[in-house]
């Protein structure tokens, strides 16, 4: 269920800052999505705001610029709206102590719609996601300290591309036939 959030600064007369959060329940898995469209770049926002524990660690990813924003308890500082896209899309999930999957590329909605399942198990993230004919599909994957992406396996899509930045690892498939897919993370 969404909602849409004012949070005003303490300056009277000052414009609101407009949040739109849409929290996703699937199978497996639970995360929001936050959508902001204007505001003060330096203002928290609080996880208590948003209905999310407090002194629960998450993971923070914007979608529009494909980038981790960082790990966060209690809150974060959202930033500058970016002026390409006059917006900014948060999808905020918990942090876990194993890799985990953090966003796709498909949909603002980081997963919800082109991911069709996903399970952690024996060390490996197995998934399966909708593939659309010759349209690149980016995977976002974590890579905690201790841990190491081995590879990932997908017998339809190729594997067109792994960049790894630090915390954060991007895999690009890209199938020539629209459908579902399945894949394996492997970690070392």
């Amino acid at each position: 269920m969404g909602k849409v959030l004012d949070i005003y600064t303490v300056t009277p007369n000052a414009p609101a800052c407009r949040l739109y959060l849409l929290e996703i329940e699937r199978p497996f898995g639970s995360w929001a999505v936050l959508g902001r469209t204007e505001g003060d770049p330096a203002v928290m926002i609080s996880f208590a705001d948003l209905g999310l524990d407090q002194q629960v660690e998450y993971l923070v990813f914007e979608f529009w610029t494909k980038k981790l924003v960082g790990s966060f308890t209690g809150g974060f500082a959202p930033g500058a709206i970016d002026p390409h896209f006059k917006s900014r899309a948060f999808c905020i999930r918990k942090r876990e102590a194993r890799p985990q999957l953090l966003a796709t590329s498909r949909y603002v909605t980081c997963g919800s719609v082109d991911l069709a399942d996903l399970r952690w198990e024996d060390g490996r993230l197995n998934g399966t996601s909708r593939l659309v004919d010759g349209d690149p599909y980016v995977i976002y994957l974590t890579q905690p300290t201790g841990t190491a992406l081995a590879g990932l396996d997908c017998r339809v899509a190729g594997v067109q591309r792994t960049e790894k930045d630090g915390f954060l690892v991007r895999v690009t498939l890209l199938a020539d036939k629209s459908g579902e897919v399945e894949w394996t993370a492997r970690y070392d």
